[in-house]
Protein backbone atom coordinates (compact mmCIF):
# COMPACT_ATOMS: atom_id res chain seq x y z
CA UNK A 1 0.00 0.00 0.00
CA UNK A 2 2.58 2.25 0.97
CA UNK A 3 4.51 1.73 -2.53
CA UNK A 4 1.37 2.03 -4.68
CA UNK A 5 -1.06 4.10 -3.15
CA UNK A 6 -3.71 1.97 -5.03
CA UNK A 7 -6.95 1.55 -3.77
CA UNK A 8 -6.86 -2.56 -4.25
CA UNK A 9 -5.00 -2.58 -1.37
CA UNK A 10 -6.50 -0.64 0.81
CA UNK A 11 -9.36 -3.17 0.41
CA UNK A 12 -7.26 -6.41 0.67
CA UNK A 13 -5.80 -4.97 3.93
CA UNK A 14 -9.23 -4.02 5.19
CA UNK A 15 -10.72 -7.56 4.55
CA UNK A 16 -7.93 -9.98 5.17
CA UNK A 17 -9.05 -12.71 7.93
CA UNK A 18 -6.97 -15.10 9.92
CA UNK A 19 -6.99 -18.52 8.79
CA UNK A 20 -7.32 -20.55 12.30
CA UNK A 21 -9.33 -18.66 14.92
CA UNK A 22 -7.83 -18.18 18.34
CA UNK A 23 -10.40 -17.69 21.01
CA UNK A 24 -14.46 -16.88 20.50
CA UNK A 25 -13.17 -13.38 21.55
CA UNK A 26 -10.82 -12.99 18.85
CA UNK A 27 -13.35 -13.97 16.01
CA UNK A 28 -15.62 -10.91 18.07
CA UNK A 29 -12.74 -8.74 17.77
CA UNK A 30 -11.67 -9.24 14.21
CA UNK A 31 -15.50 -8.97 12.98
CA UNK A 32 -15.69 -5.56 14.84
CA UNK A 33 -12.40 -4.39 12.97
CA UNK A 34 -13.68 -5.85 10.05
CA UNK A 35 -17.30 -3.41 10.03
CA UNK A 36 -15.50 -0.62 11.26
CA UNK A 37 -12.88 -0.95 8.61
CA UNK A 38 -15.25 -1.09 5.64
CA UNK A 39 -17.88 1.74 7.34
CA UNK A 40 -14.92 3.86 7.12
CA UNK A 41 -13.77 2.84 3.05
CA UNK A 42 -17.38 2.96 1.80
CA UNK A 43 -16.94 7.05 3.43
CA UNK A 44 -14.22 7.06 0.79
CA UNK A 45 -13.97 7.65 -3.15
CA UNK A 46 -11.96 4.20 -4.06
CA UNK A 47 -11.42 3.12 -7.45
CA UNK A 48 -11.27 -0.47 -8.48
CA UNK A 49 -10.31 -1.14 -12.28
CA UNK A 50 -10.17 -4.77 -12.44
CA UNK A 51 -10.70 -6.78 -9.20
CA UNK A 52 -9.52 -10.08 -10.42
CA UNK A 53 -6.12 -8.75 -10.18
CA UNK A 54 -6.52 -5.66 -7.58
CA UNK A 55 -8.20 -8.07 -5.25
CA UNK A 56 -8.40 -11.37 -6.15
CA UNK A 57 -9.65 -13.19 -3.26
CA UNK A 58 -13.20 -13.13 -1.22
CA UNK A 59 -14.18 -13.05 1.99
CA UNK A 60 -14.18 -17.16 2.01
CA UNK A 61 -13.21 -16.71 5.89
CA UNK A 62 -16.16 -15.33 7.24
CA UNK A 63 -18.42 -18.11 7.23
CA UNK A 64 -16.32 -20.47 9.72
CA UNK A 65 -17.06 -17.86 12.67
CA UNK A 66 -20.11 -19.50 13.87
CA UNK A 67 -22.02 -15.79 13.21
CA UNK A 68 -25.09 -14.25 11.55
CA UNK A 69 -22.91 -13.08 8.16
CA UNK A 70 -25.86 -11.30 6.52
CA UNK A 71 -24.42 -7.17 7.53
CA UNK A 72 -20.86 -8.08 6.54
CA UNK A 73 -21.11 -9.85 3.57
CA UNK A 74 -23.95 -6.87 2.03
CA UNK A 75 -21.18 -4.26 3.47
CA UNK A 76 -18.53 -6.40 1.54
CA UNK A 77 -20.76 -6.19 -1.16
CA UNK A 78 -21.49 -2.64 -1.23
CA UNK A 79 -17.80 -1.69 -0.91
CA UNK A 80 -17.25 -3.76 -4.05
CA UNK A 81 -20.48 -2.22 -6.52
CA UNK A 82 -19.22 1.45 -5.26
CA UNK A 83 -15.73 1.09 -6.21
CA UNK A 84 -15.89 -1.15 -9.39
CA UNK A 85 -19.25 0.37 -10.86
CA UNK A 86 -18.60 -2.18 -13.93
CA UNK A 87 -19.30 -5.06 -11.52
CA UNK A 88 -23.18 -4.39 -11.99
CA UNK A 89 -23.17 -5.21 -16.05
CA UNK A 90 -26.59 -5.82 -17.00
CA UNK A 91 -27.00 -7.96 -20.10
CA UNK A 92 -29.43 -7.05 -22.50
CA UNK A 93 -32.32 -9.28 -22.52
CA UNK A 94 -32.21 -9.00 -18.55
CA UNK A 95 -33.75 -5.56 -18.99
CA UNK A 96 -37.24 -6.48 -19.58
CA UNK A 97 -37.88 -9.04 -17.53
CA UNK A 98 -40.55 -11.79 -19.27
CA UNK A 99 -41.30 -15.21 -18.10
CA UNK A 100 -40.24 -17.97 -20.72
CA UNK A 101 -42.86 -18.59 -23.43
CA UNK A 102 -44.55 -22.24 -23.11
CA UNK A 103 -43.58 -23.17 -26.33
CA UNK A 104 -40.12 -23.28 -25.24
CA UNK A 105 -37.65 -24.95 -22.20
CA UNK A 106 -36.34 -23.15 -19.52
CA UNK A 107 -32.60 -22.16 -20.44
CA UNK A 108 -30.77 -23.17 -16.96
CA UNK A 109 -27.01 -22.34 -16.62
CA UNK A 110 -25.05 -24.22 -13.95
CA UNK A 111 -21.54 -22.41 -13.42
CA UNK A 112 -18.54 -23.30 -11.36
CA UNK A 113 -15.06 -23.26 -11.09
CA UNK A 114 -15.17 -26.75 -9.06
CA UNK A 115 -17.16 -28.83 -11.74
CA UNK A 116 -14.88 -31.54 -11.11
CA UNK A 117 -13.06 -34.28 -8.96
CA UNK A 118 -14.44 -32.26 -6.30
CA UNK A 119 -17.25 -31.59 -3.77
CA UNK A 120 -18.87 -29.52 -5.97
CA UNK A 121 -18.94 -31.60 -8.47
CA UNK A 122 -20.00 -34.14 -6.93
CA UNK A 123 -23.03 -32.75 -5.20
CA UNK A 124 -23.61 -30.74 -9.13
CA UNK A 125 -23.69 -33.98 -11.27
CA UNK A 126 -26.78 -35.43 -10.57
CA UNK A 127 -29.15 -32.22 -10.70
CA UNK A 128 -27.29 -31.71 -13.94
CA UNK A 129 -27.45 -35.17 -14.61
CA UNK A 130 -31.66 -35.72 -14.11
CA UNK A 131 -33.11 -32.53 -14.37
CA UNK A 132 -36.04 -32.74 -17.15
CA UNK A 133 -35.10 -32.60 -20.37
CA UNK A 134 -38.56 -32.19 -21.39
CA UNK A 135 -38.87 -28.31 -19.54
CA UNK A 136 -35.21 -27.47 -19.00
CA UNK A 137 -32.28 -26.79 -21.32
CA UNK A 138 -29.04 -27.52 -19.21
CA UNK A 139 -25.88 -25.33 -20.22
CA UNK A 140 -22.81 -26.79 -17.57
CA UNK A 141 -20.46 -23.30 -17.74
CA UNK A 142 -17.03 -24.31 -16.79
CA UNK A 143 -13.94 -21.91 -15.92
CA UNK A 144 -11.56 -24.12 -17.12
CA UNK A 145 -11.93 -27.06 -20.23
CA UNK A 146 -13.50 -30.32 -18.86
CA UNK A 147 -10.08 -32.24 -18.03
CA UNK A 148 -10.61 -35.10 -15.51
CA UNK A 149 -13.36 -37.99 -15.20
CA UNK A 150 -16.30 -35.68 -13.14
CA UNK A 151 -16.02 -32.72 -15.15
CA UNK A 152 -15.97 -34.86 -18.10
CA UNK A 153 -19.30 -36.67 -17.39
CA UNK A 154 -20.62 -33.57 -16.55
CA UNK A 155 -19.61 -32.14 -20.00
CA UNK A 156 -21.31 -34.87 -21.31
CA UNK A 157 -24.67 -35.01 -19.95
CA UNK A 158 -25.34 -31.07 -20.40
CA UNK A 159 -27.16 -30.17 -23.71
CA UNK A 160 -24.46 -27.54 -23.84
CA UNK A 161 -21.10 -26.89 -22.55
CA UNK A 162 -19.81 -23.43 -22.42
CA UNK A 163 -15.50 -23.05 -21.11
CA UNK A 164 -15.67 -19.20 -20.26
CA UNK A 165 -12.63 -16.26 -21.72
CA UNK A 166 -10.89 -15.82 -18.85
CA UNK A 167 -11.39 -11.80 -18.14
CA UNK A 168 -14.53 -10.66 -16.29
CA UNK A 169 -15.59 -8.36 -18.76
CA UNK A 170 -15.13 -11.17 -21.61
CA UNK A 171 -17.17 -13.85 -19.59
CA UNK A 172 -20.53 -11.28 -19.05
CA UNK A 173 -20.83 -10.64 -22.76
CA UNK A 174 -20.27 -14.45 -23.48
CA UNK A 175 -22.70 -15.38 -20.87
CA UNK A 176 -25.23 -12.36 -22.15
CA UNK A 177 -24.88 -13.87 -25.68
CA UNK A 178 -26.18 -17.18 -24.19
CA UNK A 179 -29.93 -15.61 -23.27
CA UNK A 180 -29.88 -17.87 -19.82
CA UNK A 181 -33.40 -17.92 -17.94
CA UNK A 182 -31.55 -18.65 -14.84
CA UNK A 183 -28.23 -18.55 -14.12
CA UNK A 184 -27.13 -21.02 -11.03
CA UNK A 185 -24.05 -20.37 -8.70
CA UNK A 186 -22.68 -23.71 -7.72
CA UNK A 187 -21.11 -21.92 -5.12
CA UNK A 188 -20.63 -18.13 -4.29
CA UNK A 189 -17.62 -17.27 -2.08
CA UNK A 190 -14.53 -19.80 -2.75
CA UNK A 191 -13.76 -18.46 -5.84
CA UNK A 192 -12.90 -15.11 -6.92
CA UNK A 193 -13.80 -14.99 -10.33
CA UNK A 194 -17.24 -16.25 -10.09
CA UNK A 195 -17.93 -14.10 -6.81
CA UNK A 196 -17.20 -11.07 -8.92
CA UNK A 197 -19.35 -12.23 -11.62
CA UNK A 198 -22.05 -12.94 -9.35
CA UNK A 199 -22.78 -9.05 -9.37
CA UNK A 200 -23.76 -8.44 -12.88
CA UNK A 201 -27.19 -9.32 -14.10
CA UNK A 202 -26.95 -12.41 -16.44
CA UNK A 203 -30.11 -14.03 -16.59
CA UNK A 204 -33.14 -12.42 -15.54
CA UNK A 205 -33.12 -15.28 -12.61
CA UNK A 206 -29.71 -16.02 -10.44
CA UNK A 207 -29.45 -17.83 -7.70
CA UNK A 208 -26.97 -20.20 -5.27
CA UNK A 209 -26.91 -22.49 -2.88
CA UNK A 210 -24.31 -24.31 -0.04
CA UNK A 211 -21.63 -25.10 -2.44
CA UNK A 212 -20.10 -22.10 0.32
CA UNK A 213 -23.28 -22.25 2.43
CA UNK A 214 -23.72 -18.86 3.41
CA UNK A 215 -25.31 -15.58 2.49
CA UNK A 216 -23.33 -13.75 -0.13
CA UNK A 217 -24.90 -10.16 0.51
CA UNK A 218 -24.47 -9.51 -3.41
CA UNK A 219 -27.93 -7.36 -4.48
CA UNK A 220 -27.97 -9.30 -7.95
CA UNK A 221 -27.97 -12.90 -6.33
CA UNK A 222 -32.32 -13.16 -6.34
CA UNK A 223 -32.68 -16.39 -4.40
CA UNK A 224 -30.72 -19.06 -2.20
CA UNK A 225 -31.71 -22.41 -2.00
CA UNK A 226 -31.87 -24.72 0.72
CA UNK A 227 -34.07 -27.20 2.19
CA UNK A 228 -36.56 -27.13 5.20
CA UNK A 229 -35.03 -30.27 6.76
CA UNK A 230 -31.47 -27.62 7.08
CA UNK A 231 -33.12 -24.00 7.97
CA UNK A 232 -34.73 -23.46 11.58
CA UNK A 233 -37.60 -20.93 11.72
CA UNK A 234 -37.05 -17.20 11.34
CA UNK A 235 -33.70 -18.67 8.55
CA UNK A 236 -34.69 -15.78 6.02
CA UNK A 237 -32.84 -13.30 8.28
CA UNK A 238 -29.75 -14.86 7.36
CA UNK A 239 -30.04 -14.40 3.72
CA UNK A 240 -29.74 -11.10 1.54
CA UNK A 241 -31.48 -13.28 -1.23
CA UNK A 242 -34.57 -14.80 -0.98
CA UNK A 243 -34.79 -18.21 0.56
CA UNK A 244 -36.47 -20.54 -1.85
CA UNK A 245 -36.96 -24.06 0.58
CA UNK A 246 -37.11 -27.81 -1.06
CA UNK A 247 -39.41 -29.33 0.42
CA UNK A 248 -39.20 -32.87 2.58
CA UNK A 249 -35.45 -33.63 1.18
CA UNK A 250 -32.26 -34.42 3.30
CA UNK A 251 -30.52 -31.97 1.20
CA UNK A 252 -30.33 -30.51 -2.11
CA UNK A 253 -28.02 -32.85 -3.48
CA UNK A 254 -29.21 -36.22 -5.37
CA UNK A 255 -25.96 -37.67 -4.21
CA UNK A 256 -24.54 -40.86 -5.44
CA UNK A 257 -22.99 -43.24 -2.93
CA UNK A 258 -19.01 -43.08 -2.42
CA UNK A 259 -17.22 -46.31 -3.20
CA UNK A 260 -15.76 -47.90 -0.21
CA UNK A 261 -12.30 -49.95 -1.01
CA UNK A 262 -13.42 -53.62 -0.81
CA UNK A 263 -9.98 -54.61 1.51
CA UNK A 264 -9.48 -51.93 3.73
CA UNK A 265 -5.69 -51.12 4.44
CA UNK A 266 -4.75 -51.23 8.42
CA UNK A 267 -4.40 -48.45 10.31
CA UNK A 268 -0.49 -48.91 10.52
CA UNK A 269 -0.87 -47.99 7.13
CA UNK A 270 -1.76 -44.30 8.50
CA UNK A 271 0.79 -44.41 11.43
CA UNK A 272 -2.13 -45.24 13.64
CA UNK A 273 -2.10 -47.77 16.79
CA UNK A 274 -4.68 -50.51 16.32
CA UNK A 275 -5.37 -50.72 20.10
CA UNK A 276 -6.07 -46.82 20.34
CA UNK A 277 -9.59 -45.72 20.03
CA UNK A 278 -9.73 -42.96 17.08
CA UNK A 279 -11.22 -40.07 16.85
CA UNK A 280 -11.41 -38.95 13.73
CA UNK A 281 -12.26 -34.89 12.36
CA UNK A 282 -11.40 -34.87 8.55
CA UNK A 283 -12.55 -31.64 8.25
CA UNK A 284 -10.46 -28.81 6.62
CA UNK A 285 -8.59 -26.99 9.65
CA UNK A 286 -10.26 -23.83 9.14
CA UNK A 287 -13.55 -25.18 10.03
CA UNK A 288 -12.32 -26.15 13.63
CA UNK A 289 -14.05 -23.57 15.48
CA UNK A 290 -12.37 -22.47 19.78
CA UNK A 291 -15.83 -23.81 20.61
CA UNK A 292 -14.63 -27.33 19.30
CA UNK A 293 -11.94 -27.38 21.84
CA UNK A 294 -13.88 -27.51 25.05
CA UNK A 295 -14.88 -30.91 23.01
CA UNK A 296 -12.02 -32.28 22.31
CA UNK A 297 -10.45 -31.83 25.49
CA UNK A 298 -13.49 -33.63 27.13
CA UNK A 299 -13.85 -36.27 25.33
CA UNK A 300 -9.23 -37.16 25.74
CA UNK A 301 -9.46 -36.11 29.17
CA UNK A 302 -12.00 -38.70 30.19
CA UNK A 303 -10.52 -41.52 27.59
CA UNK A 304 -7.38 -41.87 28.13
CA UNK A 305 -6.66 -44.26 25.16
CA UNK A 306 -8.43 -42.09 22.97
CA UNK A 307 -6.47 -40.11 20.20
CA UNK A 308 -8.20 -37.36 18.21
CA UNK A 309 -6.90 -37.09 14.71
CA UNK A 310 -6.64 -34.39 11.88
CA UNK A 311 -5.73 -34.21 8.48
CA UNK A 312 -2.52 -31.42 7.70
CA UNK A 313 -4.61 -28.50 5.83
CA UNK A 314 -3.47 -27.46 2.10
CA UNK A 315 -0.52 -25.16 4.12
CA UNK A 316 1.35 -27.09 7.19
CA UNK A 317 1.41 -23.58 8.91
CA UNK A 318 -2.20 -24.21 9.28
CA UNK A 319 -1.60 -27.11 11.28
CA UNK A 320 0.89 -25.57 13.08
CA UNK A 321 -1.08 -22.41 14.36
CA UNK A 322 -3.95 -24.72 15.34
CA UNK A 323 -1.46 -27.28 17.31
CA UNK A 324 -0.62 -24.04 19.22
CA UNK A 325 -4.15 -23.21 19.91
CA UNK A 326 -4.59 -26.49 21.35
CA UNK A 327 -0.94 -26.00 23.32
CA UNK A 328 -2.59 -23.06 25.32
CA UNK A 329 -6.16 -24.25 25.53
CA UNK A 330 -6.10 -28.33 25.99
CA UNK A 331 -2.73 -28.56 27.18
CA UNK A 332 -3.29 -31.93 29.35
CA UNK A 333 -4.21 -33.77 26.11
CA UNK A 334 -2.37 -32.13 23.02
CA UNK A 335 0.18 -34.92 23.40
CA UNK A 336 -2.60 -37.18 21.76
CA UNK A 337 -4.03 -35.13 19.13
CA UNK A 338 -2.32 -35.75 15.78
CA UNK A 339 -1.95 -34.09 12.39
CA UNK A 340 -1.72 -36.88 8.86
CA UNK A 341 -1.15 -36.23 6.06
CA UNK A 342 -3.48 -35.31 3.36
CA UNK A 343 -5.33 -38.16 1.84
CA UNK A 344 -6.61 -38.73 -1.93
CA UNK A 345 -9.42 -40.51 -3.33
CA UNK A 346 -9.57 -44.45 -1.87
CA UNK A 347 -7.46 -43.73 1.25
CA UNK A 348 -9.33 -41.10 2.19
CA UNK A 349 -12.43 -43.14 2.76
CA UNK A 350 -10.26 -46.29 3.82
CA UNK A 351 -8.83 -43.64 6.87
CA UNK A 352 -12.89 -42.75 7.88
CA UNK A 353 -13.53 -46.39 7.95
CA UNK A 354 -10.87 -47.34 9.82
CA UNK A 355 -11.39 -45.25 12.44
CA UNK A 356 -13.86 -45.59 15.53
CA UNK A 357 -15.80 -42.04 15.15
CA UNK A 358 -16.11 -39.39 12.85
CA UNK A 359 -16.21 -36.22 14.88
CA UNK A 360 -18.61 -33.23 13.51
CA UNK A 361 -17.51 -30.12 13.74
CA UNK A 362 -19.09 -27.26 15.38
CA UNK A 363 -20.88 -23.88 13.84
CA UNK A 364 -19.73 -25.31 10.01
CA UNK A 365 -20.29 -29.12 9.83
CA UNK A 366 -19.64 -31.78 7.20
CA UNK A 367 -21.23 -32.64 4.25
CA UNK A 368 -19.31 -34.49 1.42
CA UNK A 369 -17.55 -36.27 4.38
CA UNK A 370 -20.63 -37.17 6.58
CA UNK A 371 -21.98 -39.10 3.61
CA UNK A 372 -18.80 -40.72 2.96
CA UNK A 373 -18.82 -41.75 6.96
CA UNK A 374 -22.18 -42.95 7.18
CA UNK A 375 -21.78 -44.74 3.51
CA UNK A 376 -18.98 -46.53 5.40
CA UNK A 377 -21.10 -47.39 8.28
CA UNK A 378 -18.84 -45.18 10.89
CA UNK A 379 -20.77 -43.46 13.40
CA UNK A 380 -20.83 -39.62 12.87
CA UNK A 381 -21.35 -37.66 15.68
CA UNK A 382 -23.05 -33.98 14.94
CA UNK A 383 -24.46 -30.95 17.15
CA UNK A 384 -26.80 -28.98 15.14
CA UNK A 385 -26.30 -24.97 15.89
CA UNK A 386 -28.50 -21.80 14.94
CA UNK A 387 -26.92 -21.17 11.10
CA UNK A 388 -27.31 -24.13 8.08
CA UNK A 389 -23.93 -24.66 7.72
CA UNK A 390 -24.00 -26.33 11.25
CA UNK A 391 -27.07 -28.32 10.24
CA UNK A 392 -26.55 -31.17 7.11
CA UNK A 393 -25.14 -33.79 9.48
CA UNK A 394 -28.61 -34.04 11.38
CA UNK A 395 -30.34 -33.23 8.55
CA UNK A 396 -28.82 -36.72 7.13
CA UNK A 397 -30.06 -38.47 10.30
CA UNK A 398 -33.33 -36.82 9.90
CA UNK A 399 -33.93 -38.56 6.62
CA UNK A 400 -32.69 -41.59 7.68
CA UNK A 401 -35.13 -41.58 11.16
CA UNK A 402 -31.98 -42.08 13.26
CA UNK A 403 -31.16 -40.03 15.76
CA UNK A 404 -28.70 -41.08 18.47
CA UNK A 405 -25.89 -39.69 17.09
CA UNK A 406 -27.05 -35.89 17.52
CA UNK A 407 -26.45 -34.01 20.33
CA UNK A 408 -28.61 -31.71 22.06
CA UNK A 409 -25.53 -29.69 23.92
CA UNK A 410 -22.06 -29.94 24.34
CA UNK A 411 -22.03 -32.17 27.29
CA UNK A 412 -24.24 -34.69 24.90
CA UNK A 413 -21.82 -34.52 21.83
CA UNK A 414 -19.12 -35.44 24.18
CA UNK A 415 -21.02 -38.21 25.83
CA UNK A 416 -22.55 -39.74 22.60
CA UNK A 417 -19.01 -39.72 21.20
CA UNK A 418 -17.45 -41.04 24.72
CA UNK A 419 -19.94 -43.93 24.43
CA UNK A 420 -19.20 -45.12 20.78
CA UNK A 421 -15.63 -44.69 20.77
CA UNK A 422 -15.19 -46.97 24.28
CA UNK A 423 -17.99 -49.41 23.78
CA UNK A 424 -17.26 -51.40 21.11
CA UNK A 425 -20.52 -53.16 21.08
CA UNK A 426 -22.81 -50.42 21.27
CA UNK A 427 -20.65 -49.06 18.08
CA UNK A 428 -20.77 -51.95 16.11
CA UNK A 429 -24.97 -51.68 17.25
CA UNK A 430 -24.83 -48.03 15.99
CA UNK A 431 -23.11 -49.03 12.52
CA UNK A 432 -25.05 -51.59 11.70
CA UNK A 433 -28.39 -49.22 12.43
CA UNK A 434 -26.80 -46.49 9.90
CA UNK A 435 -25.76 -49.52 7.10
CA UNK A 436 -29.56 -50.56 7.47
CA UNK A 437 -30.65 -47.20 7.04
CA UNK A 438 -28.44 -45.49 4.78
CA UNK A 439 -30.44 -46.16 1.52
CA UNK A 440 -32.79 -42.95 1.20
CA UNK A 441 -29.96 -40.75 1.12
CA UNK A 442 -28.34 -42.12 -2.30
CA UNK A 443 -29.88 -40.68 -5.61
CA UNK A 444 -32.91 -39.27 -3.86
CA UNK A 445 -35.24 -38.04 -7.24
CA UNK A 446 -37.47 -36.00 -5.18
CA UNK A 447 -34.21 -33.51 -4.97
CA UNK A 448 -34.67 -33.47 -8.65
CA UNK A 449 -38.15 -32.69 -8.67
CA UNK A 450 -38.01 -29.99 -6.45
CA UNK A 451 -35.15 -28.32 -8.31
CA UNK A 452 -37.61 -28.09 -10.99
CA UNK A 453 -40.26 -26.89 -8.84
CA UNK A 454 -38.79 -23.70 -7.73
CA UNK A 455 -36.80 -23.62 -10.95
CA UNK A 456 -40.33 -22.90 -12.22
CA UNK A 457 -41.13 -20.87 -9.65
CA UNK A 458 -38.52 -18.33 -10.06
CA UNK A 459 -39.28 -17.86 -13.75
CA UNK A 460 -43.25 -17.10 -12.93
CA UNK A 461 -43.91 -20.10 -14.58
CA UNK A 462 -48.07 -20.05 -14.11
CA UNK A 463 -48.08 -23.99 -13.71
CA UNK A 464 -46.55 -24.11 -10.40
CA UNK A 465 -47.67 -23.80 -7.17
CA UNK A 466 -46.98 -20.34 -5.87
CA UNK A 467 -44.78 -19.61 -2.75
CA UNK A 468 -41.28 -20.88 -2.81
CA UNK A 469 -40.39 -21.00 0.96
Amino acid sequence: LSLTGADGPKIRLATVLPMVMLSEESIQDVRDRLKKRLEELLQKDLKIGDPLSEIGYTNFLLAYHGRNDRELQTLIADLYLKACPALSYVAPHCKEREAPSADRRIRIGFISRFLKNHSIGKTSRGIIEHLSRQKFEVVAIFLDAPADATSKKIAEIADKVLVLPGTLRAAQECLAREKLDILFYQDTGMDAFTYFLAFSRLAPVQCTSFGHPVTTGIPNLDYYISTDFWEPIGAQSHYSEKLALLRDVASVAYYYKPTIPEILKPRSYFGLNEDDHIYLCPQTLFKVHPDFDEAIAGILRADPDGRLVFIEGKHKYWSQLLLERFQSSISDAVDRICFLPQQRGADFINLIAVSDVMLDTHHFCGFNTSLEGLAAGIPVVTLPGTFMRSRHTMSLYRKMGYMDCVAEDMEDYINKALKLGTEPEYRTQVSRKILEKQRCLWEEIRVVREFERVFREMTGDPQTEAGLS
